[in-house]
């Protein structure tokens, strides 16, 4: 009996350290779960969208006036970029703005938006707590304020040096009637829900932050470029999912972890690291149903998500910080700093 007991507490022994062990090896970063409770983030969240759609509109001049007033330069981005009607010299503004508005369709989307997002406190929540962790490694940096708006499906996240803007249409779910009648593919759609928002912002700040130099084309450097975007985003939000800091499924990111050394010896096999071929590429680092040359219960951007543990490896085996890896301009000693290990 005593020996039978003895079997089990070491079985149980045994187990736990296998589970610490999984835990710590690349399916969760427990270095990046820093203590944030101590600090304070001021967040101004505002719904433009619900101001616009409420203008007066038989007093338009002044309603775009005073529009212009509280928005500033997010109401000038919003007329010129996203919706490309003009800014506030265009004459013709109010009008523009009125059609716009009144557009069947985008009234419709918009009542859409209401009925899905008729609260965004928890979003806003989840924004504040990320912004926490952004203080935390770069507390220089401002805030911006976040902004929703809708668009007409122009833009999901746009971002300044002070506001981050949020498309809420791109966000309705999956099976939204929307989607399917602008012919999004099927790989597109599965991540249009809640859940991507704060990822996607994040990702959002980080690439607009950090761009790649325009003389590294090389797909070593863009994976790593991109990997280091993914590890900026898990910085942000350190208890979230693989799956959504990436935007992959479930069964994608398992699919990349049992095939992690079979997709690093593809890219060496093939002597494609160094390419700067765009055409090729693209195949890997690229939107798609799956990734060109590999199965196609395979993500597309399984390049990215390979960057993504070179960085891993490249942070757990380097005393650098956060701020220091996102100036790195040497991207290629990343990989050679790494030590990077592919699973077998």
């Amino acid at each position: 009996m005593f020996k039978q007991l003895k079997y089990t507490f070491v079985y149980s022994i045994v187990v736990i350290l296998l589970v610490l062990i999984l835990i710590s090896s690349g399916c969760g970063n427990n270095m990046l779960d820093v203590d944030v409770s101590d600090i304070d983030v001021d967040l101004t969240f505002r719904r433009f969208e619900m101001d616009l759609f409420q203008l007066d509109l038989d007093n338009m001049e002044a309603e775009v006036s005073r529009l212009n007033s509280e928005y500033g330069l997010f109401f000038d981005l919003f007329t010129r970029r996203i919706v490309s009607i003009g800014g506030a010299d265009n004459p013709l503004l109010a009008v523009s703005l009125k059609g716009f508005i009144t557009d069947p369709q985008i009234s419709e989307v918009y009542r859409e938006t209401q009925i899905l997002y008729p609260d965004l406190s928890q979003l806003e929540n989840s924004m504040v707590d990320a912004f926490k962790y952004y203080r935390h490694y770069f507390p220089s940096k401002a805030i911006p304020e976040v902004v929703t708006f809708v668009s007409g499906f122009n833009y999901a996240i746009v971002t300044t040096d002070s506001t981050v803007g949020i498309g809420l249409e791109s966000y309705l779910g999956k099976d939204s009637k929307y989607y399917s009648m602008l012919g999004y593919p099927r790989y597109k759609v599965l991540n249009m829900n809640e859940s991507a928002i704060v990822p996607d912002c994040m990702r959002m700040i980080a690439s607009s932050d950090y761009e790649l130099d325009d003389t590294q084309k090389d797909l070593l450097s863009q994976m790593i470029h991109e990997g280091r975007i993914l590890y900026f985003t898990e910085a942000m939000l350190p208890n979230l999912e693989d799956s959504l800091v990436i935007g992959f499924t479930a069964a994608q990111i398992q699919w990349c972890w049992a095939n992690e050394k079979n997709m690093w010896t593809f890219y060496l096999d093939r002597d494609i690291l160094y390419s700067t071929e765009h055409t090729e590429n693209i195949k890997y680092i690229g939107e798609g149903p799956f990734t060109s040359g590999f199965s196609n219960e395979s993500p597309a951007r399984t390049g990215q998500w390979v960057g993504w543990q070179v960085v891993r490896s490249f942070m757990n085996n380097n005393k650098v910080s956060l701020k220091e890896l996102m100036e790195e301009k040497d991207l290629q000693s990343i990989l050679t700093k790494s030590n990077y290990k592919p699973r077998k």
